[in-house]
């Protein structure tokens, strides 16, 4: 523990606004869990990157109450164009898929936040880990605890080392190499994703919460 100075009090921390924070900290929110949400930016940044929701993900999307604001946000793909090795190889009926900037999706899920989860403008500075409660620290001093802290800042070694090695491969006239490396990477995120799912599956953090039968 920091302090208690300034401290207060809540279930859990999300520290980073991105598409996974603000989801993390709506989903909280609409299942009645005290959250609150920290990043740097009160409005999510333009990004120079998209995201392209097909019919199974907007099924799964709709399964947060999220995906009406979302698709009123983004728009439609008319006629998607699939060509390989620089040619034309198939049509795609328009509506099967939409599209939306990064930033306009990230801006949309916090516009969806309940006015009982709050956004703090700062960065997390600190955690300070105990058996009970973790304590966060805050670039504005204030210093928080709570039952669960959240680390959603998108940092991490594939985002790093990925490209790197990517444009090593492609400099050295390897494409092949690339892919496999791209197949790779996702298996092993899914194998981890698997592994933290089963892990986690028999320990729930708020066990005054059950899931919808």
């Amino acid at each position: 523990m920091f302090g208690e100075a300034q401290l207060r009090h809540t279930d859990v921390v999300i520290a980073g606004g991105g598409l996974a924070g603000s989801l993390a900290a709506a989903m909280l929110g609409r299942a009645g869990i005290d959250a609150i949400l920290v990043d740097l930016h009160p409005v999510y940044p333009p990004d120079f990157r998209c995201e392209k929701l097909d019919s199974a993900q907007v099924k799964t999307l709709r399964l947060t109450g999220l995906a009406d604001a979302v698709i009123a946000a983004s728009t439609p793909d008319q006629t998607c164009w699939v060509a390989r090795h620089g040619r034309l190889v198939e049509k795609l009926p328009g509506e099967r898929q939409r599209g939306i900037l990064y930033d306009t999706l990230v801006n949309t899920v916090r516009s969806q936040l309940p006015n009982r989860t709050e956004f703090v403008h700062a960065k997390v500075t600190d955690i300070a880990t105990g058996a009970e409660r973790q304590t966060v620290r805050l670039s504005t001093g204030e210093e928080i605890a709570a039952r669960l802290v959240v680390l959603a800042t998108g940092l991490n070694i594939g985002n790093t080392v990925g490209p790197l090695t990517f444009g090593w491969m492609m400099d050295h006239g390897a494409p092949r190499s690339v892919f496999l490396g791209s197949v790779f990477f996702m298996a092993l995120t899914a194998v981890y994703g698997l592994f933290e799912e089963r892990r986690g599956a028999s320990r729930n953090p708020f066990p005054h919460v059950r899931g919808e039968s």
